[in-house]
């Protein structure tokens, strides 16, 4: 990671400013990663010519509930999969193990 501060003027903030800039600096970076991880995700998540209604269906609402949370305190950002009823079906469409799956990567 890069952080960037140009001009003579910022040599003269204070260390609390500094630090206010770089956990600035960084949750944008964070943010962006996941932002990405998010597009990359969906795009990879199609479903086949050959699949059914019901996967098709059951892929387009996995694929629109991708989605990430940003903690700005912790510096993470955690980036989620599930249906609209809120199972993470995943795991499930990545490894065809079944809902139980998530519980293993969660635990």
């Amino acid at each position: 990671m890069k952080i960037y501060f140009d001009g003579v003027d910022k040599l003269k903030m204070s260390p609390e400013k500094v630090a206010r800039k770089v956990e600035k600096q960084a949750n944008d970076l964070v943010a962006g990663a996941a932002l990405r991880t998010v597009a990359a995700a969906k795009n990879r998540l199609q479903p086949l010519p050959e699949d059914s209604r019901e996967l098709t269906v059951d892929i387009g609402a996995v694929r629109q509930s991708i989605t990430f949370t940003h903690d700005k305190s912790q510096m993470a950002a955690i980036v989620t999969a599930g249906n609209v009823t809120g199972e993470h079906m995943a795991a499930y469409l990545e490894f065809g193990t079944g809902r139980y799956a998530a519980i293993k990567f969660l635990s």
